[in-house]
């Protein structure tokens, strides 16, 4: 049974701070189950992707092409989409299309050769693309980036941005393996109010300035003071470029 985000209290296991029962983490960062959720309900056209990680007794799965250390020929990837068919590709050939028979379990299932690349799922309705979502290898981690969901807020001494931190390749993308500790500064018109990341076995108080990252990522969360002026939120880790976020307060 899924809730609607993870929370804090009724912990199935010590040192697990809470529940996973959520299609959101701690963050509000979306699982696949949340994308299933999606194929269930929603009109848009979508389609997701994810590998089962190896040596589980359910199926756990990972929003990552990343398996040249794991011993499996094949991967398994499940596919949700709320289309009338899903083709898999991966670097370029075709792994075929299947349809949707039922459309209150729309998951497709493929077992995919273990190589580096690029898997792509393209969702099709009426034989044409309607939706398509990718999974690519990614290279080493090389820098932080920083994205937040609001650049501009009120000079109200509550209002908060919320920022996503992430270790990401030299092509930008999202390292999912990384794990740095991740520091972090708020400076000027405002200050960090918490940071936190979704793993439910990170004990660490929220309102410390540093995080392990999880799954590639931290969340920061930033409170504007009430003067005007921006606040300049930093972020770096060990062996990273660091990086950078200004938010105007007003």
């Amino acid at each position: 049974m899924a809730t609607g985000i993870d929370y804090l209290g009724e912990s199935p296991v010590y040192p697990h701070r809470g529940s996973t029962a959520g299609l959101l983490d701690y963050c509000g960062f979306r699982k696949p189950l949340a994308y299933l959720r999606e194929a269930l309900w929603s009109a848009r056209p979508m389609v997701y992707a994810a590998a089962q990680a190896a040596g589980t007794g359910r199926a756990v799965l990972a929003e990552h092409w990343n398996w040249s250390a794991d011993g499996r020929k094949t991967i398994p990837v499940e596919v949700y989409t709320n289309c009338d068919s899903a083709e898999l590709i991966l670097n370029g050939r075709s792994l075929g299309e299947k349809p949707v028979t039922d459309r209150l379990e729309p998951v497709l299932r493929w077992e995919v050769p273990n190589e580096a690349g690029v898997v792509q799922a393209i969702a099709k309705r009426g034989g044409k693309e309607a939706a398509r979502f990718e999974l690519a290898t990614v290279g080493a981690p090389q820098r932080v980036e920083l994205v937040p969901d609001k650049t501009v807020l009120q000079a109200d001494g509550s209002d908060l941005a919320n920022i996503e931190i992430r270790v990401v390749d030299a092509d930008g993308r999202r390292v999912f393996g990384a794990d740095s500790t991740i520091e972090v500064q708020a400076v000027g018109a405002g200050e960090l109010a918490a940071i936190d990341s979704g793993d439910p076995a990170d004990m660490n108080p929220v309102q410390a300035s540093h995080r392990k990252a999880w799954q590639g990522r931290v969340l920061a969360i930033v409170r504007a003071g009430a003067t005007a002026g921006t606040i300049t939120v930093r972020a770096s880790a060990a062996g990273l470029k660091p990086g950078e976020a200004t938010v105007t307060v007003k």
